[in-house]
């Protein structure tokens, strides 16, 4: 990112409670290191979902629409085939940024695996041989 843009981290967890010491007060639970990176963060304090299952609502908050205008009920279909108002060209989440010409990187089950495709790859993440960032 250039020098006016903001670094932007977003941690997602899946199937967690809110369980961290500083962001949620939770005293029982040790966790300096995420301590110290929510004393320095924005920390949501409520959560929502719109739908009651993983694929549709993980659809869901990476397309920034409902699941009646992603049409995914499921773990079958996913927003870029079965949506609405021209699913193909919504942009997605993490797409967003990299228009915006971030670095946008992800690991782990951001959409459910295989729906979109190679996890919507590379319309929504930087391609590894071109991000400025060391391979791990």
């Amino acid at each position: 990112a250039t020098a006016d843009k903001k670094n932007v981290l977003m941690l997602v967890a899946d199937d967690l409670r809110p369980q961290l010491n500083k962001a949620y007060g939770q005293s029982q639970m040790v966790t300096p290191h995420l301590d110290k990176l929510a004393a320095s963060s924005l920390v949501f304090d409520r959560a929502y979902t719109n739908f009651a299952i993983c694929s549709p609502s993980r659809n869901s908050f990476m397309s920034g629409r409902v699941p009646d205008k992603t049409r995914v009920w499921n773990f079958i279909n996913y927003f870029r085939q079965s949506g609405v108002d021209g699913p193909e060209d919504w942009l997605s989440f993490p797409e967003f940024f990299k228009s915006q010409g971030y670095v946008v990187l992800g690991h782990g089950k951001m959409y459910h695996p295989g729906k979109p495709p190679n996890n919507d790859e590379p319309k929504s993440w930087t391609q590894r041989k071109h991000a400025s960032v060391p391979d791990q």
